[in-house]
């Protein structure tokens, strides 16, 4: 049966098309994002002219956005956004 949903766009609703689940990979089970991660970290440290160290790893591993933003604060510096030196 085909229906409009949120505007113009047509989909069709049935069991073959709608998802049974969805699976989200928040601690790197199935996808290893670590490696990305640790890459971002390494260029955000350059920018501030600072050599990322496993220590600073260790404190930022496994954490969310919302806890590491002070703790990269705190490895940083006390750097305020906006702050870079290159």
């Amino acid at each position: 049966m085909a229906v409009r949903h949120s505007g113009s766009v047509p989909w069709v609703a049935n069991a073959l098309t709608r998802p049974t689940g969805i699976v989200f990979d928040n601690d790197g089970l199935l996808l290893d994002t670590e490696p990305c991660w640790t890459l971002a970290q390494e260029e955000l440290f350059r920018s501030y002219d600072r050599k990322f160290a496993l220590s600073d790893k260790q404190a930022l591993v496994g954490t969310s956005p919302r806890t590491a933003a002070p703790i990269l604060a705190r490895l940083l510096g006390g750097v305020a956004s906006g702050q870079r030196r290159r």
